[in-house]
């Protein structure tokens, strides 16, 4: 019995690993407005060089990590342990099952994702009424934690926006987990069939976030488009995202201005970011600001200014994040004596390590051998 068992977990484990493999971008077809193509998540390292733990360039930068359950439920056969499968499910959007198994194979032995499919199919071939009854079915036989649930009322919602149906769109697009960026332009753009253009809006202006997503940057610049088209603020705010009209800054307000910084330096855009730093100082000294600008100074390989500056901000508030930059800017001209003084004032258990050993390598590159050891 276990021996059958352990074949039939083989095949699936199999037919998901050949489906997964032929994904792609998903394009709803019949609106000229809403094209979907699902973003592969990425990291982006924000601070390259500073793996002081408790030293960023600023603490109101936050990244966004998605998290993936462990486990995914197959009908009738119990849980299967598999990061690969959750995988498939959530950044391939479980392309459609193309595989050796035959249909009454695929039927047995995973039932609900062999329905889920069909349901894929339909919508695929633009049969959306087909679709929406297909994924309504689908659903009824579903309890309330089953891990694909969500993925359903997902294209449930797309079915309902493609097949004219607004309000039920839009009813799904709010219960759905998945893709959230890309269900709240589904809600904006429900709302504007249905000329409700000020709650169309207020979605659009929720997709402008704070940072860089990978997940949201492609609803993020269509939804400030649309805001664009009726307002000349918006369109202030898109030549400066995306086309670099730093004259336009003086425009935008604070927050705004402190969402675009926070934007290029998600794309290690430290340059832009360091114009629109420069704008937001001659408003408020922000203490967060100031060690922000001095940090994209030492990205951009201006040690000299960054050196400059560090010291002007030590004149008024003493700080590892600041001694830090101060230390490496030294360090990368040259000078290890004053890098060794700025980096010996870093101070508490969160960054000792790496205090250590940058201490020790000043050292030995200063052939003082003997305090290598005692930095060791």
């Amino acid at each position: 019995m276990r021996k059958k068992q352990l074949i039939i977990i083989s095949i699936i484990m199999l037919s998901i690993g050949i489906y997964g493999a032929n994904g792609g971008a998903t394009t709803i077809s019949g609106s000229s407005e809403l094209t979907y193509t699902p973003v592969k998540p990425k990291t982006t390292n924000l601070v390259k060089e500073c793996s002081v733990a408790g030293i960023t360039p600023s603490s109101k930068i936050k990244t966004f990590e998605s998290s993936m359950p462990t486990f995914v439920k197959i009908s009738k056969l119990g849980t299967v342990q598999s990061k690969s499968v959750v995988s498939t499910l959530k950044s391939e959007r479980l392309p459609t099952l193309r595989t050796n198994l035959t249909v009454k194979e695929q039927k047995s032995v995973v039932p609900e994702y062999f329905a889920i499919n069909q349901g894929i199919i339909l919508y695929e071939e633009k049969k959306y009424p087909e679709a929406t009854t297909t994924f309504e079915g689908i659903l009824k036989g579903m309890s309330s934690s089953d891990l694909l649930k969500s993925y359903v009322e997902y294209y449930l919602a797309k079915s309902y926006f493609q097949n004219g149906e607004y309000i039920r769109a839009i009813e799904w697009a709010k219960r759905t987990n998945d893709s959230p960026y890309e269900m709240k332009e589904v809600i904006s753009l429900s709302y504007q069939k249905l000329n409700r253009n000020e709650m169309s809006e207020k979605c659009d202006r929720e997709l402008f976030i704070n940072g860089y997503r990978s997940s949201a940057s492609t609803y993020e610049k269509r939804a400030l488009q649309r805001l664009s088209k009726d307002s000349i603020y918006y369109q202030n705010v898109v030549s400066v995202m995306y086309e670099e009209n730093f004259s336009a800054l003086s425009t935008l307000t604070t927050p705004d201005l402190q969402k675009i910084s926070n934007y290029f330096i998600g794309i290690s855009d430290n340059k832009s970011a360091l114009a629109v730093d420069n704008e937001l100082l001659k408003r408020d000294n922000e203490r967060y600001i100031q060690e922000q600008k001095l940090y994209l100074l030492y990205s951009l390989k201006q040690y000299v200014a960054a050196e400059k500056y560090g010291l002007e901000l030590l004149k008024r508030e003493s700080s590892n994040s600041v001694n830090y930059y101060i230390g490496l800017s030294n360090q990368r001209q040259g000078n290890l004596a004053k890098a060794t003084e700025y980096i010996e004032k870093l101070q508490g258990g969160s960054v000792e390590r790496e205090k250590t050993q940058l201490l020790g390598r000043y050292a030995y590159l200063q052939k003082n051998y003997d305090q290598v050891w005692g930095k060791a």
